[in-house]
Formats: structure tokens, C-alpha cells, sequence
């Protein structure tokens, strides 16, 4: 997941990616993106997005780039004036992606007026263990978020050894 935003921000203007590095990308891609058969197997979705500032200067072939090689959202805003309403459609976008299970991902005022660019990545799983968890072992635990603060999360508990 964190390799497909740092992907994106090497290809983009500046940032200096080369061709072969990208025909990397494009091999894990094609494994990596291809949402899941409907034989009953695990179910994995991985999308891409950025948004960036309006009035950048940006090449239009960067635009066609992420649209059509990284199967990215490309959406132009104007985080000046609006860098709340686009943390707003950020969240929504990755809430609707995550089938709903990442509500808030950016959270108030981590993005500015002085924001130019979020590249974002939503990766969606859902399989089953072989060997089941038991809900009488999950127990709420501290779970550590980047910004420094603690929330209480579920942690699931196996004495088993998962193969």
C-alpha cells in the first residue's frame, strides 16, 4: 500500500522515476490490482487516488498517467480555499473503498491551505483464516496512531501457531 503512494509520488513531476522502475510497478500491479475471482476465494481490492493543488503547473501527461497506468483518481482541487471540503471527499473516497470500515482517515485540520498534493491508497481484504479465531480471546487493547494518540481497538488472540 505505502508502495504504490511513494510510486505514484516518484512518477510524478519531479520526482524522477525511471522507465524500468515503473515497468516494475507494473508487474506487481497486474498481481497486486486484479480484484479478486468470484470462485470463493479471498476477496482483495487495492485503488489508488491523488488530488492535487489547481493552480500547480502540471503536464497533462502526468494526469493520463495516473488515470491509465496506476488505475489512480486524478482529481484537480483547490485546497486554498476548500482544504476542507477535500479532506471531506478524501475520507469519503476512502471510506466508500474500504467498504466502509475506514471512516476518518484524515483527521481535522491535517490538511491546509498550504497542501499541495495527498496521494491516498485503500486496500480492501477479506478472507477467511484457516484456523478461526476465537471471539472469547479478543480483547480491546491500545492501538498507537501516527498522529501520537491512543485509541482502544480489538485485537484478535490466537494461542495456535497460523501456518
Amino acid at each position: 500500500s505505502i508502495n504504490s503512494a511513494i510510486t505514484m509520488h516518484a512518477a510524478g513531476p519531479g520526482g524522477g522515476l525511471v522507465a524500468g522502475e515503473i515497468l516494475s510497478f507494473r508487474e506487481l500491479s497486474s498481481i497486486v490490482y486484479a480484484e479478486s475471482s468470484a470462485s470463493g476465494g479471498p476477496k482483495m481490492k487495492a485503488v489508488n487516488g491523488l488530488w492535487i493543488e489547481k493552480s500547480l503547473p502540471i503536464d497533462p501527461k502526468y494526469k493520463d498517467l495516473f488515470e491509465n497506468f496506476f488505475k489512480a483518481v486524478y482529481v484537480s482541487v483547490d485546497f486554498r480555499s476548500k482544504a476542507e471540503d477535500v479532506r471531506k471527499e478524501v475520507n469519503s473516497w476512502v471510506e466508500h473503498h474500504t467498504n466502509n470500515l475506514i471512516k476518518d482517515l484524515l483527521p481535522r485540520e491535517s490538511v491546509t491551505s498550504r497542501t499541495n498534493k495527498i496521494y491516498a491508497n485503500a486496500l480492501y481484504f477479506k478472507g477467511a483464516w484457516k484456523r478461526p479465531f476465537e471471539k472469547y480471546y479478543t480483547k480491546d487493547r491500545d492501538f498507537h496512531l501516527v498522529n501520537g494518540t491512543t485509541v482502544s481497538v480489538p485485537f484478535m488472540t490466537s494461542y495456535e501457531t497460523q501456518k
